[in-house]
């Protein structure tokens, strides 16, 4: 997923690869231990957390990205 994202300012989308969700509206994706997860955290600073494998992961991840760039805030 980083090279296909290289050239994206994830950042600025609300994107964080490797480390958990720290601000609203952000989602991430990182390894815990031997488990994929996907952290979103909503506008109330709510974390949401979804676990499984790592395909499936970053399949909805990079699925986020796409809508995060055809919809900016």
């Amino acid at each position: 997923m980083l090279e296909v994202t290289k050239d994206i300012d994830l950042e600025a989308l609300g994107v964080s690869l490797g480390k958990a969700a720290n601000r609203s509206e952000m989602i991430s994706c990182f390894v815990d231990g031997d488990e994929w997860v996907m952290q979103e955290v909503d506008d109330r600073q709510r974390v949401f957390e979804k676990r499984g494998k790592e395909e499936d992961i970053v399949r909805k991840v990079y699925g986020n990205i796409k809508l995060r760039i055809r919809q900016p805030k």
